[in-house]
């Protein structure tokens, strides 16, 4: 869990800092003098994705949280 936490600050703070990179491939190329400022979506994207398996697993009660009593609980009940 602690790796996912660690991953989505920092999707979250790199999507941030592609405000400061001009494109230099893909369709925002032609306007990448008005994208400059604007962080790349699709990193945006990911950070609110892998953000968002945080919030799920944080909102899972602890004795589900963890994937080894999953795992072990789901052979049990078969």
């Amino acid at each position: 869990m602690e790796a996912w936490q660690a991953a989505s600050k920092v999707a979250t703070a790199g999507s941030q800092r592609t405000a400061q990179m001009t494109p230099k491939l893909g369709r925002a190329v032609p306007l990448a003098g008005r994208s400059l400022g604007s962080p790349d979506p699709g990193a945006v994207s990911l950070a609110r994705c892998v953000a968002a398996v945080v919030s799920w697993w944080d909102s899972m009660p602890p004795e589900r949280a963890s994937l080894n009593q999953v795992g072990e609980e789901e052979i049990r009940h078969g």
